[in-house]
């Protein structure tokens, strides 16, 4: 009545396709200041002939290495008063960093602006943005016509990839738990009533000052879990 499956991968992507930071057009020095270099008045004119201050651009900028595992387990049993119930166990571990140096655009980096290729804020939205650790543990009840759901997730830490006072804020993992009742009124209808995030969990706030002037509360720059609370559904099913 138990299958367990245990998975590990490792992944090299040459030349990956990544979206640059923000490149700015050299501005004219003024008085007293050094003239623009050959590089940067070849910038310059990209720039002007594209009539832009600013530009940013997918380029295969970088190599990278993943790896983790996946595990997942299934039970079966009976349990009281004739009810079955289906467990679900599914875990992933991935990990993903950048190796070896960035492919930088020579017109680019002889301007001074190589670190804008692929900075520390692209790096984090590739590493760090999104859970290195999810996993999810689900209860299936079944019963002559009915049927219980109850699931657990956990989404692991994240981390932002804009500064805030020069730190780089963590947001802890969160458990979020749904949970539903169906019932078969015949072999074609079913009802179904319940709640996804039933406690209400909401990620860690953001610093006051990557709020946008308290415009978002939480976090946006992170792939962790949505901020909408609590919502609870019903539904009606008919088969055709």
């Amino acid at each position: 009545n138990m299958t367990i499956t245990l998975d590990g991968f490792y992944i090299a992507i040459e030349d990956r396709v990544t979206l640059t930071g923000n490149f700015e057009r050299p501005s004219d020095p003024k008085p007293g200041e050094p003239a623009l270099t050959a590089a940067e008045l070849e910038l310059q004119r990209l720039f002007d002939e594209a009539s832009a201050n600013r530009a940013r651009f997918f380029a295969n900028a970088i190599d990278t290495e993943t790896y983790g595992v996946d595990l997942v387990v299934t039970h079966k049993t009976s349990i009281f008063n004739g009810w079955n119930m289906n467990n679900n166990l599914a875990a992933t571990y991935v990990q993903t960093n950048q190796v070896d140096d960035v492919h930088a655009s020579q017109v680019l980096a002889n301007a001074g602006q190589a670190d804008t290729f692929f900075g520390d804020r692209e790096r984090g939205f590739l590493e760090t943005a999104s859970p290195r650790f999810k996993a999810n543990l689900s209860h299936t009840f079944t019963k002559d016509k009915w049927t219980a759901f109850l699931r657990n997730s956990y989404f692991g830490e994240v981390t932002n990839p804009d500064a805030s006072n020069g730190v780089y804020p963590v947001y802890a993992g969160k458990l979020i738990t749904d949970l539903s009742f169906g019932y078969d009124f015949t072999e074609k209808v079913n009802f179904t009533l319940g709640s996804n995030n039933l406690f209400d969990i909401y990620p860690d706030e953001a610093p006051a000052n990557l709020t946008s002037g308290n415009n978002f509360v939480y976090p946006r720059v992170t792939s962790q879990f949505g901020f909408a609370g609590r919502q609870i559904f019903a539904r009606l099913k008919f088969k055709l």
